[in-house]
């Protein structure tokens, strides 16, 4: 049973104080049926255990879905499985119930949803700035202030600086970008996006050896769980063949949580062959057919180290496997679909037959 509002137009059922703060759009563009704040509530009362769906663009209640009582687990993801809103555009939901949500629950949640549409919108006009312009937000003197948060959003601006504007970053820009690094990586709360800042110069300095020495300096202190992932990518990007490094990525694809699984694989298959049988073997029998993608992933990385590299060329789409998503909601670097993210592609065979 999914619980709407009275089939009132929006514009009617939510005015007065309890309106949504980002209600801009004309009455004919409004979605028709959704709850005002003060109809949620009771719902929720009357339900006891929730599950409350807001639409994201409107920072309007959606739904009010039932969840039993006293249920089991199970119990509550089939009542969810039934959950449906048919609203075409993004949503957020929360598990809510009578004993704890006020009026001001609800509203704290339509402001969390206008701090979160404030922050995209900037994210999203610092993409118009150029590499100066990234280099001096993530660099400059001045704090991040709200809506932004400067742990998250640095390291944003870090991977922006790498996976997007990474070929085109001057000397003297990557020479500024690592005296930051080195200053904050001492500094509280700078630990993630100044050691991921220094494993991607190291990429784009095509310096294995510095990479290496980081692995080396960092392995034992466990500082590079922070920065992780980049470290797993630059090493897959510079075709790393440090035993030690390997050792650890194919430890990682047998016995680590998938989202590092994946990533170790994906950095196994960029090194190709040096990545050696035992990582091949490794990737076989731990990665499953859980989903294509998964499926599509694995295969691509058995081929990447079973094969000659003289059989792959660079891939023309992207860098080192990452392409912009126009698509996306916020400006983000995906896997490239053309590689699937390993940065090379298998060279076109050559027909023996005349054209």
């Amino acid at each position: 049973m999914l619980v709407h509002s009275q089939r009132r137009p929006y514009h009617e059922t939510n005015a007065g104080g309890n309106a949504s703060p980002l209600r801009k759009r004309g009455a004919a563009q409004l979605l028709p049926y959704m709850l005002t704040n003060d109809q949620a509530l009771e719902l929720i009362h009357q339900y006891g255990e929730c599950f409350v769906a807001w639409a994201t663009d409107e920072n309007a209640i959606l739904a009010v879905h039932p969840i039993p009582r006293n249920a089991s687990a199970t119990d509550q993801v089939a009542a969810l499985g039934q959950m449906r809103t048919d609203y075409p555009g993004p949503t957020v939901g929360r598990f809510l119930s009578a004993e704890n949500c006020t009026l001001e629950t609800l509203t704290g949640q339509q402001r969390e949803i206008e701090r979160v549409a404030r922050r995209k919108r900037v994210l999203r006009s610092w993409e118009s700035l150029d590499n100066g312009g990234l280099i001096g937000l993530l660099c400059g003197a001045t704090p991040f202030s709200a809506p932004m948060d400067a742990r998250q959003d640095s390291w944003h601006l870090v991977e922006r600086l790498y996976k997007s504007r990474g070929p085109s970053l001057t000397d003297a820009q990557l020479d500024q970008l690592e005296k930051f690094a080195n200053q904050k990586v001492r500094q509280e709360g700078w630990l993630s996006t100044a050691l991921s800042l220094q494993c991607y110069l190291a990429a784009l300095r095509n310096a294995p050896e510095d990479l290496v020495a980081l692995w080396r300096r960092h392995r034992n202190s466990g500082a590079l769980f922070y920065g992780w992932t980049a470290f797993t990518e630059a090493a897959g990007d510079l075709a790393i063949t440090d035993p030690d490094i390997l050792d650890r990525f194919i430890s990682t694809v047998e016995k680590s949580i998938f989202g590092f699984k994946v990533e170790a694989m994906i950095a196994l298959g960029k090194i190709g062959p040096p990545a050696g049988m035992r990582a091949a073997r490794v990737i076989q029998y731990t990665i499953h057919d859980s989903a294509e993608w998964v499926t599509a992933l694995r295969d691509r990385a058995l081929h990447r180290i079973q094969s000659r590299p003289s059989e792959w060329k660079t891939c023309p789409d992207c860098f080192h496997g990452y392409a912009d998503r126009p698509d996306a909601d916020l400006p983000v670097s995906a896997r490239c679909p053309a590689c699937l993210g390993y940065g090379h592609v298998p060279k076109e065979e050559t027909s023996s037959t005349p054209p």
